[in-house]
């Protein structure tokens, strides 16, 4: 049994009224397919109330407006009765519950398209983090302490039910997906047309792929669920602002990775919580990075580092290689000349760990080369249709690997890495 299945038991013994306990059991239902627009947890007639018949992207007021715009039908309303378990009941007998028999009331589901980077616990998590900004774990064996901690009356439920339904729609809109067919990032919204029919097309008209690359750049670097902070950032910027254009969406992202860049790789004291790097006003202005600490040690130079670079090196620098670069999940740290040469006779005059000559790439193509010299990597990979670096590609274009180019390659890389947005 999930304890999500739990918390929503929790939830509906708190509200009063079978037409508050309808909406909200469709909401959460409708919220839980993570993988699915919210839009289409619901039927046609719900939704074109719920988010404009002519737009699907319009939010309701508060959750009193969710109610009066739920259809609640007499059927319904017996089904709920039947279908929803007490939470005692769900805690004396769980295996009678965990099929949710509401989810077959929908009359057009529709295939999915998309791989959420979050589970439905952990989302939950990061709705009452941004809800009432609180330094809750992201840790869902501690999901339903958390929630009763701060979901505690009536009141409380009505209001985590409607910012639950804000929250999904928002990451529908604002926050990258994997589209299945394709097997790529993607950032789109969902729009109507004929009244009753939906198309995905892109979130924003001008800079889309630069806020998908923003974003991918991030999921890469922190994919864990525990550690997502960056998706506690996202979720706040978007649930906190009605509007805005994405020049100002942009401008936070990159506001976003300097201050997790600088806050916790400084040469003063490392901010070591996320949650007051997010939710603190704090400045970056007086802040720089330790090198010998922070770039020049080898294996352990975090990936972020390395993401945030390539992210950089695709928006300033006009190499032809970043057409095709996108972000995946890399975690091997390359040294460009290895630490254990193949030919022990191929002598490298500088420091093997030194940030010039490290670079991000997966792990196989890291244990399959990892001490052939840079000439035998460079004529690896230029047989290669993918791009796994940026930065390797910038390595790679030196035609001697030796000490005066790590220095005027690590320059270049480092000016570009401490660059900050204001």
């Amino acid at each position: 049994m999930e304890k999500h299945e739990i918390l929503k038991a929790y939830c509906l013994e708190k509200l009063e009224s079978e037409n508050l306990r309808v909406a909200f059991a469709k909401v959460w239902d409708a919220c839980s397919q993570m993988d699915k627009y919210v839009q289409y947890g619901f039927d046609i007639d719900t939704r074109n109330n719920l988010f404009g018949k002519d737009d699907w992207n319009i939010l309701p007021e508060n959750f009193d407006d969710i109610v009066s715009k739920i259809e609640i039908k007499s059927t319904y309303k017996s089904k709920i009765n039947e279908t929803t378990p007490t939470l005692s009941s769900l805690l004396k007998n769980p295996n009678k519950h965990i099929n949710n028999q509401l989810l077959q009331l929908r009359s057009d589901e529709k295939p999915e398209r998309f791989n959420t980077i979050i589970n439905f616990s952990n989302f939950l998590l990061q709705v009452v983090r941004v809800s009432y900004k609180k330094d809750v774990k992201l840790d869902d064996k501690e999901l339903i302490e958390t929630f009763k901690s701060h979901i505690k009356t009536t009141k409380d439920v009505q209001r985590f039910g409607y910012d639950l339904l804000k929250s999904k729609t928002l990451y529908d809109k604002y926050i990258i997906k994997r589209e299945l067919h394709k097997d790529e990032w993607t950032l789109k919204k969902l729009k109507c047309y004929d009244g009753n029919k939906g198309n995905y097309v892109n979130s924003f008209e001008n800079e889309n792929e630069r806020i998908l690359m923003l974003l991918s750049m991030f999921h890469v670097s922190f994919p864990t669920l525990i550690y997502k902070h960056w998706f506690t950032a996202v979720l706040k910027y978007v649930f906190e602002n009605d509007t805005f254009t994405e020049k100002e969406y942009i401008q936070y992202l990159e506001e976003t990775s300097d201050r997790f860049f600088y806050g916790r790789s400084n040469d003063k004291v490392e901010i070591d919580d996320y949650f007051q790097i997010i939710f603190t006003e704090f400045s970056i202005d007086d802040l720089k990075i330790d090198k010998a600490k922070t770039l020049d040690i080898g294996t352990d130079v975090k990936n972020f580092i390395f993401n945030r670079l390539d992210y950089l090196i695709w928006r300033d620098l006009d190499i032809p290689m970043k057409k095709d670069f996108k972000f995946s999940f890399r975690s091997s740290v390359e040294h460009y000349f290895p630490q254990n040469p193949k030919n022990s006779n191929y002598s490298f005059e500088s420091n093997v760990n030194r940030f010039g000559n490290l670079c991000l790439i997966s792990r196989n193509k890291n244990s399959e080369l990892s001490n052939y010299s840079p000439l035998a990597k460079k004529e690896h990979y230029s047989k290669s249709t993918i791009v796994e670096s940026l930065k390797q590609q910038l390595m790679m274009e030196y035609k001697v690997w030796n000490k005066p180019s790590v220095d005027e390659h690590e320059k270049t890389m480092i000016e570009l890495l401490l660059k900050k947005t204001i």
